[in-house]
């Protein structure tokens, strides 16, 4: 452990990585609240397209340029999901379906285009799906976590009236509570929790990292505020190990062992309130 704290390289890398762990957990606990687990798998395979066509903006792999490309992308995935869901009468989950595997297609043909190209094989694009840990430094690391800090306040600001809203829409309704908004501020987060986890996990295994937490934590909690902090820690928790594990592994990419971290951590969890419910009728 002491050789991490003092390895740069490692220490960023496990910083960044439970910073990003915590701040997805939190905020996916809210998206699993409102039974809208699919948004942030969404959200993280449109962000593809949008950081193809930053780098063929720019022709470079530049940090402003990706952002602001896949900030464009998922919001378009969004106004796209509502205006399914509102005009063509689909339902929630049928929109975001179509929406994400439409997103990610035209991703993964502009990252085939970019490949065919004379720099295709330096762009480097292709680290976005599984995410590169390695390529973290100190300014990364304190993004996610003045990103994580302040959304985790806006969140908290926006608690009781978002459980008002998950447990009982009908009642937030009548009551005049401003519902566009609460959702639009979701939203947000949402791009936010998946524009800054794109390096570090990729967009095909981010949808994880925001749910597999509050999964885990769902089966030993009576509310939903000990289901946020409970969710806080499994993800802290697990992408700490899965930095630790992959640092002591070579050739073993941190975003895929935290993902598997998670899916041990969950399939524990389940496992062991399902040995204990037993026990208890049992006894």
């Amino acid at each position: 452990m002491l050789d991490i704290l003092s390895d740069y390289t490692l220490r960023t890398i496990l910083l960044g990585t439970m910073s990003l762990g915590l701040f997805c957990a939190v905020l996916g606990t809210f998206a699993v609240l409102r039974k809208q687990s699919l948004v942030g798998d969404t959200l993280a395979h449109a962000a593809l397209p949008g950081v193809c066509l930053g780098y063929l903006a720019t022709h470079t792999k530049s940090p402003a340029a990706v952002l602001i490309g896949a900030t464009v992308t998922c919001a378009f995935a969004m106004f796209w999901v509502h205006w399914s869901t509102k005009y063509a009468r689909n339902d929630w989950n049928t929109s975001l379906g179509i929406v994400l595997t439409s997103m990610f297609g035209l991703g993964v043909v502009f990252l085939s285009y970019i490949q065919r190209g004379p720099s295709g094989g330096q762009a480097g694009l292709d680290t976005f799906l599984f995410g590169q840990a390695a390529s973290l430094v100190e300014q990364t690391v304190l993004i996610i976590t003045v990103i994580g800090v302040l959304a985790t306040i806006v969140l908290i600001r926006i608690q009781q009236p978002y459980q008002l809203l998950a447990f009982d829409p009908t009642f937030a309704r009548a009551s005049g509570l401003n519902i566009e908004r609460i959702e639009t501020i979701q939203t947000m987060l949402l791009i936010a929790g998946v524009i800054i986890g794109l390096n570090t996990v990729g967009v095909v295994l981010l949808s994880a990292m925001l749910v597999a937490p509050a999964l885990a934590a769902r089966p030993w909690i009576k509310n939903s505020t000990q289901l946020l902090i409970l969710a806080a820690v499994v993800g802290l928790v697990s992408s700490g190990l899965g930095a630790i594990v992959s640092s002591r592994s070579e050739g073993l990419p941190t975003g895929p062992v935290v993902v598997v971290t998670l899916a041990i951590l969950v399939s524990l969890s389940l496992f062991g309130h399902q040995v204990l419910k037993s026990a208890r009728r049992v006894a």
